[in-house]
């Protein structure tokens, strides 16, 4: 403000264009423009097992067939962020409901710096008229804490409005559906043997209003639906998150 509008020289045009930080490494670096050089990996769901306690993450091609996970979201019972302010929380008690998918990946071998734009691409499908699609990617430490690495907002559509151009176009039972976010963006460190984790839930209150899942706009209706929501891992829908890892 003080330079473009008060005309004093105080040098911020010769700044660098981007800056941004660097969680896990505790570190600001400057760039002349964003994202950064990174190769981008796709990190693929795939459902639990009957001996898992948690579904897994995988950079091969699912091959099953017919592999999927699924939840009942329940408006009337959302899932609840109980950190009333943002910042990284330690989001490990999701883990122990019922209406969240949790996929963890091995633990790493080596550092992995993730910096940039993060592509998910779900398959999911419900019996319901509308839904809402949270994918969360945490970074999980040995003793089990989970940090967001974004604030909530970033990581949720409103499947209704999957295709902006179209407008808005409800859901039918029986359909599955590509739904891709977009916005999802962070730069993190994860240290070695700690574990990428992806969440997936319909709800995130009091971050997002609830959806009824009727095809109602909560704004007009007070009727809510419980709804069973399936999320598909296989070989024809192949679920994933294609995320930025920088080089060394």
């Amino acid at each position: 403000m003080d330079h473009y509008l008060r005309g004093i020289n105080n040098g911020i045009d010769k700044e660098s264009a981007v800056r941004y930080f660097v969680m896990g490494r505790d570190e600001w670096r400057e760039r002349n423009s964003w994202p950064p050089a990174a190769k981008m990996t796709p990190y693929y769901l795939r459902a639990r097992t009957a001996e898992e306690a948690t579904g897994s993450l995988s950079t091969s091609v699912p091959q099953d067939v017919n592999r999927s996970s699924a939840f009942f979201s329940d408006p009337e019972h959302p899932v609840e962020n109980k950190y009333s302010f943002s910042g990284a929380h330690d989001y490990g008690y999701l883990t122990t409901r019922d209406d969240v998918l949790t996929f963890d990946s091995p633990a790493l071998q080596q550092d992995t710096e993730v910096t940039g734009p993060i592509q998910a691409e779900i398959y999911m499908g419900c019996d319901c008229r509308d839904a809402d699609l949270w994918v969360r990617l945490l970074d999980v430490a040995p003793d089990g804490t989970a940090f967001n690495l974004m604030s909530p907002g970033l990581d949720v559509l409103r499947a209704s409005y999957r295709d902006p151009k179209q407008g808005r176009q409800l859901l039918q039972a029986g359909r599955v559906y590509l739904i891709r976010l977009n916005n999802l963006m962070t730069s993190n460190f994860f240290k070695k043997d700690h574990r990428l984790r992806v969440q997936i839930s319909a709800s995130f209150f009091p971050n997002f209003s609830r959806n009824p899942q009727t095809g109602d706009s909560e704004r007009t209706s007070a009727h809510f639906q419980k709804t069973r929501v399936t999320i598909y891992s296989d070989r024809e829908h192949p679920s994933r998150l294609v995320l930025p890892i920088a080089g060394n």
